[in-house]
Parts: C-alpha cells; structure tokens; sequence
C-alpha cells in the first residue's frame, strides 16, 4: 500500500518469471519498490522461466503478464 493507503497497482512493472507461466499460472519477481515476494502470475502466451516480463493487469494479487 502507498503512504495514503490506497492499494499500490502493479500494472506497468517489469520482473523476471520465477517458473514457466501459462493461462493456468506461473511465479514472477517484480521490480517495484516494496515488491520482496514472489507473485502469482498467468499470460495468455506460455513464458519460459527466467524470461523478461511485463504487468499488463492486475486481479487482487494476481497479475497478468507478457513477454517483455
């Protein structure tokens, strides 16, 4: 949460997939402040682990991610 705490959006941020991500799921590591754990993530596309990525969207504490 921010200093006003409103949740903070992940949306626009750049990480790392942390295992294969599919529609059905994967692990990323974000790059923003504050982001220490691992997110649970999906994409439309299948990413391989260790690829570049990019948020797209975000549902709760899940974020849909692309290539980057």
């Amino acid at each position: 949460r921010s200093s006003d705490g409103a949740p903070v959006s992940a949306v626009g941020l750049s990480g790392v997939a942390r295992s294969d991500i599919s529609p059905a799921g994967g692990e990323v590591s974000l790059d923003g402040p504050g982001e220490l754990e691992r997110r649970m993530a999906y994409s439309a596309d299948p990413i391989a682990e260790g690829s570049r990525v990019r948020v797209v969207e975000q549902a709760g504490s899940r974020v849909k991610v692309v290539a980057d």
